[in-house]
């Protein structure tokens, strides 16, 4: 029960905007002890990063309806699915889980696991499940992509820049006793035009005899 106040004082903390952005799910379950028990459940999740927090209930074949609330970390994850494990309370009683997570789609996941519940000190229950989860956080998402398409377009710009100041440079071969500015003097431009044109130089006074320099026109 401490366990459940302290998600509910959680979930509640964040204005629910803000947790939307960060990843407020809903979940469907359904699963069974392979002898006498089935239950079916639902329950509403926050997920921040690899951490997913849930509460929620079950109802069983018996028609009990226990609490839920749990904690499941990502232990392995990629575009495609991940391997999560996870624990918490089902009413008085603790539970370990550990299971895998398959993407559908950018909002909609769907897993399978098992878990141990430990009803007594001698006894344990071993469950399997079956879960969807639907995640509202669509618009967290299209704002990234919208930045990320704006920071490639200004990458885009920067590099046509430097290619067609590229296109439009002279190659000069260093001989011995030439330093950058000399050449620059040489040439009649900017020392920072050399070193802007020229990525592989490193240090403007570390040039050595052969060197290949470009030099705007």
């Amino acid at each position: 029960m401490r366990l459940h106040i302290i998600l509910i004082f959680f979930l509640l903390l964040e204005p629910i905007n803000t947790l939307a952005s960060e990843g407020i799910s809903l979940g469907l379950n359904a699963g069974s002890d392979f002898n006498d028990m089935d239950y079916i459940g639902l329950d509403v999740g926050y997920k921040n990063d690899a951490i997913l927090f849930s509460l929620g209930f079950n109802k069983n074949t018996r028609n009990e309806v226990d609490f839920v609330s749990g904690i499941y970390y990502d232990l392995y994850r990629n575009s495609e699915f991940s391997l999560y494990f996870g624990s918490g309370l089902e009413d008085k009683n603790a539970f370990l889980s550990y299971g895998i997570n398959y993407k559908l789609s950018e909002n909609i996941d769907f897993g399978l696991g098992m878990r141990t519940v430990f009803e007594s000190r001698n006894e344990n229950s071993q469950e399997g499940f079956l879960n969807t989860r639907f995640y509202f956080n669509q618009q967290k998402t299209e704002k990234v992509i919208e930045e990320n398409i704006d920071s490639v377009k200004e990458v885009s710009s920067l590099d046509r820049v430097f290619y067609e100041d590229k296109r439009q440079s002279i190659s000069y071969t260093v001989r011995k006793g030439d330093w950058l500015l000399k050449i620059a003097k040489m040439f009649d431009v900017d020392l920072k035009e050399i070193i802007i044109l020229n990525r592989d130089i490193i240090n403007q006074d570390l040039i050595y005899p052969g060197q290949i320099i470009l030099i705007s026109k």
